[in-house]
């Protein structure tokens, strides 16, 4: 029962079942422990799973995520492969693809109260160390809303720093506009589009985020519900 690590890290949002094996060696001071884990049936950090094989190899220093995918309906929805550093600044090295997962489950983790839905595909890189990750990625946004305003797509790439988000070249198509924007929304949530292109209804567009408050958010699953 996965949902036991909540006893070890009880801010953790996991469960499932699962197998593992694992096998030591090296030194006892620091042994070098290797991992096999396959679960069924659960979810991290608000990302479900059908089911999860990790292949991992690590000590008291750090690990090496050789595989870590996270499987629905037959499909890879995450992937991670990379470095984490358990001593000194905990750095972190790490590369996730994501394919056709849920956006409404990935904001879930970073930004709860952001009224989206729809279908994503992304890959980020994450770097620095785990009290200050930075990010660049890129994303593909399709069949969904913003606020409850339709999107039909949204491609661009980001980077996120210091609680941070830059956005750039992002391409917004929806049945309203289509335009290109490049800007940044800080810690404090103020948005700030510095470079728009292609339609000046992107005004109309940022200034309905901005007044969000008063949005009803409508749910869209596909593009037939759109």
């Amino acid at each position: 029962d996965m949902s036991l690590v909540k006893n070890y890290l009880p801010d953790m949002d996991i469960s499932g079942d699962a197998n593992f094996s694992g096998r030591l060696s090296g030194h006892l001071d620091n042994p070098v422990l290797r991992i096999d884990l396959m679960a069924k049936d659960g979810s991290i950090l608000n990302q479900p799973f059908d089911s999860l094989l990790v292949n991992a190899v690590g000590n008291l220093d750090g690990m090496r995520v050789d595989r870590c995918q996270f499987i629905n309906d037959g499909e890879i929805t995450h992937e991670a492969t990379g470095l984490l550093g358990f001593k000194g600044k905990q750095f972190i090295d790490m590369v996730v693809q994501t394919k056709q997962a849920r956006v409404e489950n990935l904001m879930q983790v970073v930004m709860p109260e952001f009224k989206i839905t729809g279908n994503v595909d992304n890959s980020i890189h994450l770097t620095g160390n785990l009290q200050d990750i930075k990010a660049t990625g890129n994303v593909h946004f399709y069949e969904g809303s913003l606020y409850g305003i339709l999107i039909t797509q949204v491609d661009g790439t980001y980077e996120y720093n210091d609680g941070d988000i830059v956005l750039k070249d992002f391409v917004i198509t929806s049945p309203f506009i289509k335009a290109t924007l490049s800007g940044s929304l800080d810690k404090n949530k103020e948005m700030n589009f510095s470079d728009i292109v292609n339609s000046e209804k992107i005004f109309e567009f940022v200034d309905t985020l901005r007044n969000k408050d008063s949005n009803r958010v409508y749910e869209f699953n596909t593009g037939q519900d759109i």
